[in-house]
């Protein structure tokens, strides 16, 4: 049997759609102006927010947000379709039942009506002049709402929203994820006739099945309450664990703060409903109820700022107070930690670096050509690292280039090589900075940890190893290399060259006056969870790499380091056995 280890989880999010700026990620993925707007504006109205000064974890989750969990795990995306429209229906119900009695409500009921029938007018439903969305305008005025027909409204525009928008979402580098490294989901041959399926009965292409399912998923785990995800995420480790399995010991939550990066990038966007210092604040009463498994990060970034003052500074000083000593922050959202042309010549780096991209990736090849980061951003990347360093912070980076990118190519920022320049250049050389995905294995980079040997050095991959053996405080987490799993023939080729690579470099014991850190000292354990295709893996993510450990003793030697030995050297706890 394989042996078990305690782990903690360094790379896991209970933020929901409400912390994201769901209008500009739409536009973002090039979802037309018309739809993205009320899109935003109906799935934010969706999302359940945990009440902590109610009922705790304890207990039984309300039907209509149980059901949701219920389609999730089920991965069937005609129930997920179905959760997804009788979510806004109760919503809607339950609106309109105070509606006479709060202005609040009843505003808020109006722009759920105006969103669904701007989404009507955009797919022209308006057929005999009936708009979807008059059903919730006449209860507004008194009418007795006709529920039927409101459900018949939500259903109809849902069917023709969600499919336009997964067709466009599909090539963006958050969702391509599944067409770039094959990681096939559990649920991905649901139904085994795909005719079956209650979407394809009513006219979905069959080729759109796939695409729209995985959208469904993500976009129905985002409506779930911060609470609900924490049940989910503990639900996705039971599910296969065996009788002397350990469940996580910790699970560090990272937030986003991306609302002013979109709006640099788009202008004046929907903000998301919870803002960064909410965000904190609803994370440590989560972190609270789960009896400390949680770890609560807080979020940094340099865009929320006007001529005289820095609001990041407001923001970590605030999640300081609360007790949060760890910081995300993002730079495919539309900056990068330095940039180049700053350096003197003769350095590791000089002013004229490119980071390498495979120049037929157009979008990424170009960006990494012409990007350089907007005024005054460097200025605040220098503060940020210096008071980080100076504080003894820990800060953790996304490191590969797909992800929540503010535009397509923007993902290039996350190369490692910014963070090397600027610890150097600012003086930060024992910044404590985990390298989120370890680089990552995507085809922008030649496949990162699964490239060819060839290709290897032009890596994110190899620049996140050389950092961590070159800097004392510099660590990275293997979170979504889901190649691992081996989904199919050609994940399976690119597992085996990745876990080749990942043993010579664990195994390697050799320490050198350039490189005095070993690389099996500073990789941890993480999922990613709950992006796409982690949502039903994670205890076959982690059985992936306890079977890797299982290989030889040299490796079992070093499997408690990289499950948790790393992971609490890095977060400044105290190691245990």
């Amino acid at each position: 049997m394989t042996k078990q280890y305690p782990f903690i989880d360094m790379h896991a999010h209970f933020f929901n759609g409400a912390y994201l700026p769901l209008h500009g990620i739409l536009l973002s993925w090039d979802v037309k102006a018309l739809l993205a707007k009320p899109a935003a504006r109906l799935l934010q109205s969706l999302v359940f927010l945990s009440r902590f000064r109610e009922a705790s974890l304890v207990g039984d989750l309300r039907p209509d947000e149980q059901e949701l969990v219920d389609a999730i795990q089920s991965g069937d995306p005609d129930l997920l379709m179905n959760s997804a429209v009788r979510r806004a229906l109760k919503v809607i119900e339950d609106l309109s039942e105070g509606s006479l009695d709060d202005p609040s409500v009843f505003d808020h009921l109006r722009q759920i009506s105006d969103a669904i029938r701007d989404m009507s007018r955009y797919f022209e439903l308006d057929r005999h002049g009936v708009v979807p969305g008059t059903t919730i305008r006449k209860s507004l005025h008194g009418a007795q709402m006709d529920r039927d027909q409101l459900a018949q409204d939500l259903a109809e525009v849902l069917f023709h929203a969600l499919p336009e928008i997964a067709e466009a979402a599909e090539h963006s580098s958050l969702m391509d994820h599944h067409a770039s490294h094959a990681a096939r989901s559990p649920h991905d041959d649901y139904p085994p006739s795909p005719e079956g399926s209650a979407l394809i009965q009513k006219g979905l292409p069959v080729g759109q099945l796939g695409s729209t399912k995985q959208l469904l998923l993500f976009v129905i785990s985002m409506l779930c309450s911060e609470r609900t995800r924490l049940r989910l995420i503990r639900s996705d480790y039971a599910k296969g664990k065996p009788a002397d399995g350990y469940d996580p010991e910790h699970l560090i939550s990272l937030l986003p703060d991306l609302g002013s990066a979109y709006e640099e990038q788009h202008g004046k966007l929907l903000p998301p409903r919870v803002d960064a210092i909410q965000q904190m604040r609803r994370t440590v009463a989560l972190a609270g109820e789960s009896g400390g498994q949680i770890v609560p990060f807080g979020s940094v970034e340099p865009f929320s700022r006007d001529a005289h003052r820095s609001y990041w500074r407001e923001k970590v000083e605030f999640g300081r107070e609360m007790g949060i000593t760890g910081f995300k922050i993002y730079p495919p959202s539309g900056f990068r930690a330095i940039d180049p042309a700053l350096l003197p010549a003769g350095g590791r780096y000089g002013p004229d670096y490119i980071t390498p991209i495979d120049p037929q990736h157009s979008d990424y090849y170009q960006t990494a050509q012409t990007f350089q980061n907007f005024s005054r951003i460097n200025e605040v990347m220098e503060e940020i690292l210096r008071y980080f360093s100076d504080n003894q912070l820990r800060l953790f980076t996304h490191c590969t280039p797909e992800g929540f990118e503010a535009r397509t190519g923007l993902g290039v920022n996350a190369d490692p090589a910014f963070w090397d320049m600027a610890m150097i250049q600012y003086e930060a050389t024992d910044l404590w900075l985990c390298l989120g995905h370890g680089g990552g294995h995507t085809r922008w980079d030649w496949g990162g940890w699964t490239a060819q040997e060839a290709d290897w050095p032009n890596t994110f991959a190899y620049k996140v190893v050389d950092m961590c053996r070159r800097y004392p405080n510099v660590y990275c987490d293997f979170g979504y290399l889901t190649d691992i799993l081996g989904k199919s023939e050609a994940a399976q080729i690119r597992r085996d060259r990745m876990l080749e690579r990942l043993e010579a470099l664990l195994l390697d014991t050799e320490t050198t006056a350039e490189h005095p850190y070993k690389f099996s000292d500073k990789v941890v354990f993480g999922t990613d969870w709950s992006m796409p295709h982690m949502i039903g893996e994670t205890r076959a993510y982690l059985d992936a790499f306890l079977a890797f450990f299982d290989r030889s003793p040299a490796l079992a030697a070093r499997a408690p380091a990289f499950f948790h030995g790393n992971a609490r050297r890095y977060l400044g706890m105290p190691a245990v056995g």
